[in-house]
């Protein structure tokens, strides 16, 4: 008892060592971040920043800037210092590092391990280009403190000089925090607190038309050009792209005309109160929806199965956080004289590679039935097709739709895509084009659509078929009925039924009804933790979480970029 007590000790010992180690205790703010910004002659922009990091713990030994160029013509770094000393470059310490040629231009001051103390970066950089044109006004749109810091800023202070004989047309702003506003002849200064991480500020300063530039900069003039190439091309795009998709709406339309199925007239067939005719549950699930299987046709099958004794199913424990119910099945006979779809059912869940298996879990067919989907499906179109229920032609028109399908989308992706780039290529004149070519790859796109929507609703049934749809679609609504009316219910219908009921997605609906009636919902054909009859909504509960499991820029504002140390 001593021996764990210390034992105890020791650890929670080493814990708490491990909490207040200094490694734990490493970070950093910002005492302050300021910015100046001077306005220059010919419109260009001088800007200081200057920044002062407090390290906390450690050690540090580089700190960096990021300078985005969007928005901007050209900058150019001028000179970094630290602690007051300019720098020269390089990457050892007492070094900046200055990577001009990247966008964003990467700055990094390198200085040897500090730790608990403060050092002051200085960065200053001539911009050109940032002063544009809006509203027939010169406008600084700035973004002072960049978008992307991991560390509060506790103070700021934000000043722009510009000639003093020229008075900016309205009100300042500052974007992204509440500030103290001082403006004096030739000066404008923003005071602000407590910046957030990744909070940015962006300063915007309008002045009349020609005080600071005679010319629109040049990435501006660009974005003009390529909005004015976007407009001239928008009306081809338009015509391109709903050319393509009138004419394979046209195409589809003269398709089903051609192929149009049409059935004989049929007199009701009233209120059916019980399967109408041989079919199995998952034989009428799939003729009742138009030739396609789901997982709730393979849950019917299985249910099926273990009513007329080729399976046996017992409740057992759940796995995992909440303790879920599952069901152990296992083999009764061997998987002789079943029918297509069955016999997939009974080797996904007892074939195995050296032979044969003879159990297997309820909760596991969900995730894992998908790779077996494709074959069940064949299977049960098989033996409709042979009942003479579907059409095999039918099948293979609704299969070349489908594929053409897939065909406009592999095509019209990559062009939506090529679009994409060439309208983001600088030069204006890939504008047009690019334009263009987004209207053809949505057109493509828009048709695959419109393929896949007819492929889906395909009719795939025979004159016999549609004829036997219509009685089961009769004794399916006559279970709805049987479950939302007052109508009397017969105990052994819970049993007869059940399996049609989740092949028509109506399983925990149908136990509920007999349960809210008064009536046993325990199923004789399968077997609860004590070896009674297990609760069917217990059963439609596994069925229905095992059928879940495999259904399955920032505001305006030139430069900004990235700030920050370690």
């Amino acid at each position: 008892m001593k021996t764990r007590l210390a034992i105890l000790i020791l650890v929670i010992g080493l814990l708490l060592a491990i909490q207040v180690s200094p490694v734990d205790a490493r970070s950093y703010y910002s005492e302050r971040f300021d910015v100046q910004i001077d306005i220059q002659d010919n419109g260009s922009l001088i800007v200081t920043e200057t920044v002062v990091f407090y390290f906390e713990g450690g050690p540090y030994t580089y700190a960096f800037r990021d300078l985005a160029l969007r928005e901007l013509d050209r900058v150019e770094i001028l000179e970094a210092s630290m602690d007051g000393q300019v720098l020269p470059q390089g990457d050892q310490a007492g070094q900046v590092e200055v990577h001009a040629d990247n966008d964003p231009i990467e700055i990094t001051w390198h200085f040897s391990p500090t730790s608990d103390t403060a050092r002051t970066f200085t960065l200053k950089y001539l911009v050109e280009g940032n002063i544009r044109r809006v509203d027939g006004l010169d406008a600084l749109s700035w973004r002072a403190i960049p978008e992307e810091h991991e560390y509060v800023i506790r103070s700021s202070t934000i000043s722009i000089q510009y000639p003093p004989d020229l008075t900016p047309t309205g009100d300042p702003t500052l974007k992204g925090a509440q500030a103290q506003l001082e403006q004096n002849p030739g000066q404008i200064v923003f005071k602000t607190t407590n910046i957030l991480k990744d909070r940015p500020l962006i300063v915007t300063v309008h002045f009349p038309q020609g005080a600071l530039i005679d010319r629109t900069p040049a990435w501006q003039t660009r974005q003009i050009e390529r909005s004015q190439q976007s407009r001239a091309a928008l009306p081809y795009a338009l015509a391109s792209g709903a050319g393509i998709f009138a004419l394979a709406l046209a195409g589809l339309g003269l398709y089903r005309r051609k192929n149009l199925q049409e059935y004989p007239e049929s007199i009701p067939s009233g209120i059916i109160t019980s399967p109408p005719d041989d079919l199995y549950p998952a034989q009428a699930g799939i003729l009742m929806n138009n030739g396609a299987a789901n997982i709730k046709h393979v849950f019917a099958t299985m249910l099926d199965l273990t009513r007329r004794g080729w399976l046996r199913m017992q409740e057992v424990k759940g796995s995992g956080l909440f303790k879920a119910k599952d069901f152990i099945i296992t083999r009764e006979k061997p998987g002789e004289d079943l029918k297509l779809h069955e016999m997939v059912i009974y080797d996904f869940l007892f074939k195995a590679r050296g032979g044969w298996r003879e159990t297997a879990k309820l909760s596991e067919v969900g995730a894992k039935f998908s790779s077996r989907m494709s074959i069940f499906n064949q299977g049960l179109r098989s033996e409709l097709i042979s009942k003479k229920l579907i059409l095999n032609n039918r099948l293979k028109q609704r299969s070349r739709l489908g594929g053409l399908g897939f065909l406009f989308i592999f095509i019209g992706l990559p062009l939506v895509l090529i679009a994409a780039m060439s309208i983001g290529i600088s030069d204006p004149r890939t504008v047009f084009f690019g334009t263009i070519i987004l209207g053809v790859g949505i057109g493509l796109i828009l048709t695959a659509a419109a393929l896949w929507v007819q492929s889906l609703s395909w009719p795939v049934l025979s004159e016999t078929g549609a004829a036997r749809l219509e009685h089961w679609n009769s004794y399916r609504d006559y279970l709805k009925d049987l479950i939302k009316s007052n109508a009397a219910l017969r105990q052994e219908w819970l049993e007869e039924y059940m399996s049609f009921a989740v092949a028509f997605g109506l399983g925990e609906q149908w136990v509920k009804a007999f349960k809210e009636r008064g009536l046993s919902t325990a199923l004789p054909w399968v077997l609860s933790l004590s070896g009674g009859y297990a609760d069917g909504s217990v059963v439609a509960a596994a069925i229905s979480s095992s059928s879940a499991a495999g259904g399955g820029g920032g505001a305006g504002g030139g430069g900004g970029g990235a700030s920050g140390a370690g």
